[in-house]
């Protein structure tokens, strides 16, 4: 499903320079699933995030 979304550039530039991410697509479907998945659980972690990119600043 195609969605347009509008995100401020400097937000998605940072987004996918910590996530080491290789496009913006691959950061906002990280970001959007980890979001989901925190708040509403799933009772295992189903997304893998390394502990550094939870530590490193905006």
């Amino acid at each position: 499903m195609a969605t347009n979304l509008q995100i401020d550039d400097e937000l998605i530039v940072k987004a996918v320079k910590l996530g080491r991410h290789k496009s913006k697509k691959a950061a906002v479907t990280e970001g959007s699933t980890e979001g989901i998945y925190r708040a509403f659980g799933t009772g295992k972690d189903t997304f893998s995030v390394r502990d550094d990119r939870l530590r490193c600043p905006i």
